[in-house]
């Protein structure tokens, strides 16, 4: 007789937007054979496995809200902002304040080459 070992492996949620992926931990785990890999979720109908199930199914919707709310901003797509979003860490959000500033940076370099002193100034005032 052998010892047949369990395999548990890590759940992990992969996000992907434009292009590219990022995963996060779901903290939790389970054996590869009880998993559906088409499905993305675990076979069985015991009340562990629909508890399971339920809880991907939650994370699931918490990644499309997240991608409403990264759609209702108009910015980019990217997996990265889908899973800061997930997570709650809120990108800064540039103002026009910012926008003005880094275009005035921008002119300050380009003084004497593309711009006069005095169009910098301008545009600073």
């Amino acid at each position: 007789m052998s010892d047949s070992v369990s395999t548990v492996a890590p759940i992990y949620l992969r996000i992907t937007g434009n292009g590219n992926r990022s995963e996060v931990t779901t903290g939790r785990s389970c054996e590869p054979s009880q998993c559906n890999s088409i499905l993305g979720r675990r076979n069985g109908k015991k009340e562990d496995v629909k508890s399971f199930n339920a809880f991907l199914d939650d994370l699931q919707n918490k990644v499309f809200e997240a991608h409403r709310q990264v759609t209702e901003y108009n910015t980019t797509i990217t997996a990265e902002r889908l899973r800061n979003q997930f997570q709650g860490k809120i990108e800064k959000q540039s103002t026009l304040i910012d926008a003005f500033k880094d275009h005035n940076n921008k002119m300050e370099t380009l003084v004497g080459a593309e711009f006069s002193k005095g169009t910098a100034e301008r545009y600073r005032t």
